[in-house]
């Protein structure tokens, strides 16, 4: 009688389990492309929003690495942008990234995605933020990021109070992508 209660039991979690497995994967399959599709209305929203100049775009893929050359409405190249992504505090981050065509200044960023802090290394999605990197030099040395007041050169930011480790983290990931970038031959 046992044999036959729990032979009951274990059949009706194992297909329990396997209908839900099937619904959550059809659940996924449907939003995927969905998903993908906001992604790159969010990437595309955030090219126009550092770079209003820019009236078109065209990705460039060269050593598996991928940019996006930006052009006014006379097809001139104004700017390139792309995207580099690391870890935070607390979970990734993605950020966006534009700088001019000679690669010597930022010229400005967005945050797409984070997990951090709210009200602390959350401000890294606020335009105070976002500012700091406006016309930051590359030539001389990566960016820098400081945690007291310092005398400002064209190379450093300031960090957020009381979130030192996210805006560190976001400096990090633009040093790192740009120094791929380079050496890919962008």
């Amino acid at each position: 009688m046992y044999n036959n209660l729990s032979f009951r039991m274990i059949f009706v979690m194992v297909l329990i389990t396997a209908v839900s497995g099937l619904v959550l994967s059809g659940v996924w399959s449907v939003s995927v492309e969905k998903i993908k599709k906001n992604e790159t209305i969010r990437v595309e929203e955030a090219l126009y929003s550092i770079n209003p100049q820019v009236k078109s775009f065209k990705v460039k893929v060269k050593n598996g690495e991928s940019i996006y050359e930006c052009y006014d409405k006379d097809k001139i190249l104004k700017a390139y942008f792309f995207l580099a992504e690391g870890n935070g505090f607390q979970a990734p981050i993605k950020v966006a990234l534009s700088v001019d065509i000679d690669w010597k200044n930022i010229t400005g960023i967005r945050v797409l995605e984070q997990s951090e802090t709210p009200g602390l290394g959350a401000k890294i999605t606020e335009d105070s933020f976002y500012d700091k990197f406006s016309s930051l030099t590359l030539l001389e040395k990566p960016v820098v990021c400081i945690k007291e007041k310092a005398e400002k050169t064209n190379s450093e930011i300031r960090a957020i109070t009381a979130a030192t480790i996210s805006s560190q983290a976001v400096v990090d990931l633009i040093n790192k992508k740009i120094k791929i970038l380079r050496k890919a031959g962008f």
